[in-house]
């Protein structure tokens, strides 16, 4: 495979009749001070959960052959890898935990960083939610602006955050390209 000008050259390892679009990669992150690295960079087509899981697998018995204990596995909440956790035997009634100890997360930064670009984008900027006493509640963007517009400008600090909310005005007025950003949060 060949990454040249954006753009991938390449068959697909998951179906090598066709040419790959996207990449998979199996990041290891060491607890307690270890390094972080890519583990597998993968290319692939149409990729499905069965792949994913063997790969991940293949990927959590070579680091337990190697002596190494596995934690947890976080993905992003995407269908594919929804479909894929489910090919884990999970503890009757725990779908976050596999039988072998395996913590299953979806990573809550890009779940959080969807709630907001879906609140963004609905034509009236507000979301319907249940409280926990079952009551119907709407969240309004308008008021986290509202918010950051009536702070003081005190605590101002090297971050541009000011007040108590850490509000920021990208935070709250984001163009589409930041957005895409985790770190605007």
């Amino acid at each position: 495979m060949l990454y040249h000008g954006g753009s991938l050259y390449g068959k697909a390892l998951n179906n090598p009749d066709q040419m790959a679009n996207s990449v998979l990669t199996i990041m290891v992150k060491c607890l307690n001070g270890g390094p972080s690295f890519a583990f597998k960079m993968l290319p692939v087509a149409k990729m499905d959960a069965s792949f994913v899981y063997e790969q991940v697998n293949d990927t959590i018995q070579l680091i337990k052959g190697a002596g190494g204990i596995v934690e947890t596995v976080i993905t992003d909440g995407n269908r594919t890898n929804q479909k894929f956790f489910k090919s884990f035997p999970t503890v009757p009634g725990k779908p976050w935990l596999t039988t072998d100890g395996i913590f299953l997360l979806f990573d809550y930064v890009h779940i959080l960083k969807s709630i907001r670009n879906n609140w963004l984008t609905e034509c009236k900027e507000e979301m319907n939610y249940l409280d926990d006493d079952g009551k119907w509640k709407t969240a309004k963007w308008k008021h986290l602006i509202q918010l950051y517009e009536n702070e003081p400008l005190t605590n101002l600090n090297d971050s541009g955050t000011r007040g108590l909310s850490k509000l920021t005005e990208v935070a709250v007025k984001p163009k589409p390209i930041e957005r895409q950003k985790v770190s605007y949060l």
